[in-house]
């Protein structure tokens, strides 16, 4: 469900997930990543996320890793919000689309970034890597709230453990 909301987010649409409950202690991230040439682990995005920062987003279910369109995701479950993380390789920020909500420049951390909080509820940070790659963090929430600090959250989490620019 929760990848549907990231490429629902990322292709202009949203789905709202309805997260079931979950001990945030049993909750792991495997840790085998092997990184493309700019460094991300492309094929276990979750990766991107330590137990610990699971557990900061009160994150309810296991995270789920699959296939989106052209990004490797990673899903995941609040008790409000649907989170997601998608590795790009084959297209950097400048290629960001907007999914039709004002698109802001800003920094996160040591990487440029675009946020967007699309028409339809969802919230992208996209953080550049490289001119070929980028990780884009959305979050839907419950429509009664504005998901972008919790998208400005994950993105930060998510931005430590990406090469430096």
């Amino acid at each position: 469900m929760a990848a549907v909301v990231l490429c629902a987010a990322a292709c202009g649409g949203t789905t709202i997930g309805q997260p079931a409950a979950a001990s945030t202690s049993a909750l792991t991230v495997s840790s085998s990543a092997a990184p493309d040439p700019d460094g991300l682990p492309v094929d276990q995005p979750c990766t991107l996320l330590s137990p610990a920062d699971l557990q900061q987003l009160g994150v309810t279910e296991q995270p789920t890793q699959e296939m989106v369109g052209t990004a490797h995701t990673c899903s995941l479950n609040t008790t409000a919000d649907t989170l997601g993380v998608g590795i790009r390789t084959n297209v950097g920020l400048a290629g960001y689309v907007a999914a039709g909500g004002p698109v802001h420049d800003i920094t996160v951390g040591s990487h440029q970034a675009k946020e967007e909080l699309g028409n339809t509820g969802s919230c992208v940070v996209a953080i550049g890597v490289s001119a070929s790659s980028r990780v884009d963090v959305i979050v839907t929430g419950d429509g009664t709230t504005d998901p972008c600090p919790t998208a400005l959250t994950l993105a930060r989490l998510v931005e430590r453990r990406l090469p430096s620019d």
